[in-house]
């Protein structure tokens, strides 16, 4: 009976889901934050649920997370549905209610410069000021950072035990790992100038080195991380990216985007064999419903547990954008509550060699039962909206499509699979940096008079319109 809930209920609960994104998609002409994250909601956590359980009692999934998948009865199946749909109502509550208040009381305008030839040249400049900046900055820091350990060469010797937290060396610039990822920042802004029809390059093939060596520098510290899931995301940036700057109807953009999920299946799985992160001990099956596991086991878990955080994991968030050498000792994550809880030690320690992500429905569990799912729903809603509101103003269209396209994967989708709040600024540390100085040197801000069909990174005829009748140089 419980795999018929959760494979009935999954599928439906998916259809539900699918219905609303298409309803919106008709209504609007274009996708959103909120439609993306709607899109992983009911693709993981609708059929991805049924499948998992299905494939675990059909003994496809490993010894590490059965135990766990077992655990669903009728009645915890049956309450998992219910929580995904109470998640969904108030997320797009809170996307709607955010979109009202800053309509109705008209926050965040600004007005627009009158000259927009001479603000564009001059807008362009400073984003490739941000891109070259970044860009040393990245290389600089992970020298400093790969010294320890031998170099840019000598850290691949060692980049699996550091990802496992069972490699230790005194190194006083463990902290610049992560300013490695502004190359990532740098290689969408010369990637987004150079497809920019509006952009008439004079020095393109300057340009284009820069894109390769930055492109390929991401690459490379990528590598040392370790990271399948990062890696994909990486690449399918510029994919998408592309797609939506170049596709001017909604069934052009649908037309290409079936085939996106199973071009980003096949990059995490070539992405996993090419670092070595699982061993080949089955087919694309096993494959697929052990790493899909952790979110359905944490819920288990933590439905369970009733050991609540109360929201400390939301008001100790802004810490993260700090060295974990910081706050290490003495905040203790979401992910490292729930790694305790499944595998009974932290990453590190006890012979533990990875953690455990915690997902957004589990995460809305462990910070308050019913009442966390609600109202982180509510805030992640507005929060979706806030940042829609903001990149629709970066005023280059290329360049905004493929930031765009960066949120869309490591911010609307990715989040519901890895919820928790250290994760999200962890992973998008070089968009939160990039964008900061953005705002800093191009004075972007929010905007309500303009808030329409031009200026969202959708699909539609006047997308890549911008006002400027003459081409700007770079």
């Amino acid at each position: 009976m419980v795999l018929i809930i959760a494979a009935t209920g999954g599928l439906l609960f998916a259809f539900i889901v699918f219905f609303i994104v298409y309803f919106r998609l008709i209504r609007k002409k274009r996708f959103e934050l909120l439609d993306w994250f709607l899109l992983s909601l009911g693709t993981f956590n609708g059929i991805g649920f049924g499948f998992v359980l299905w494939a675990t009692y059909a003994g496809k999934n490993s010894y590490n997370w059965t135990p766990w998948i077992i655990k669903y009865d009728d009645w915890a199946s049956f309450t998992y549905l219910l929580m995904n749909i109470l998640l969904l109502i108030s997320v797009i509550f809170g996307w709607n209610l955010t979109n009202m208040l800053i309509n109705n009381f008209k926050l965040f305008q600004h007005k627009q410069k009158k000259d927009l030839s001479v603000a564009r040249k001059d807008t362009i400049r400073k984003m490739l000021f941000i891109a070259y900046l970044m860009f040393v900055t990245s290389v600089v820091s992970y020298w400093l950072y790969t010294k320890a350990y031998g170099g840019f060469i000598g850290i691949f010797k060692y980049s699996t035990a550091i990802r496992a937290g069972v490699f230790y060396v005194e190194n006083p610039f463990s902290f610049l790992q992560i300013f490695g990822s502004f190359s990532f920042f740098s290689s969408f802004i010369f990637f987004g100038i150079l497809i920019d029809k509006k952009i008439k390059k004079k020095n393109s093939l300057i340009l284009f080195i820069a894109f390769i060596l930055s492109f390929i520098f991401s690459l490379y510290v990528l590598f040392t991380w370790v990271g399948r899931v990062s890696l994909a995301v990486y690449v399918l940036t510029f994919f998408l990216g592309y797609i939506l700057y170049n596709h001017k109807n909604i069934f052009g953009f649908l037309s290409k985007l079936i085939f996106f999920p199973f071009i980003s299946l096949f990059l995490v799985i070539i992405s996993d064999k090419v670092l070595k992160r699982s061993s080949d001990d089955g087919g694309i099956l096993n494959f697929l419903t052990k790493e899909l596991s952790f979110p359905f086991a944490s819920y288990i878990v933590h439905i369970s547990a009733q050991d609540y955080r109360w929201f400390k994991d939301l008001l100790v968030s802004p810490i993260y954008i700090l060295p974990q050498r910081v706050w290490g000792q003495l905040v203790d994550t979401a992910s490292d509550i729930n790694t305790i809880y499944i595998i009974g030690a932290r990453k590190g320690e006890l012979g533990v060699t990875g953690s455990i992500p915690v997902d957004m429905l589990s995460f809305s569990i462990i910070e308050g039962s019913v009442v966390g799912v609600l109202l982180i729903g509510i805030f992640w809603g507005a929060l979706l909206l806030i940042v829609e509101r903001f990149i629709s103003n970066i005023p280059i269209k290329g360049v905004m499509f493929i930031i765009y396209a960066n949120i869309v994967l490591n911010v609307a989708i990715l989040n519901l699979l890895y919820g928790d709040p250290q994760h999200l600024i962890n992973r998008n540390f070089h968009m939160i940096i990039g964008v900061f100085l953005m705002v800093f040197f191009l004075k972007i801000s929010f905007t309500i008079n303009h808030m329409n069909s031009r200026t969202y990174p959708f699909i539609n005829d006047n997308c890549c319109k911008t006002g400027v009748k003459t081409r700007d140089h770079v």
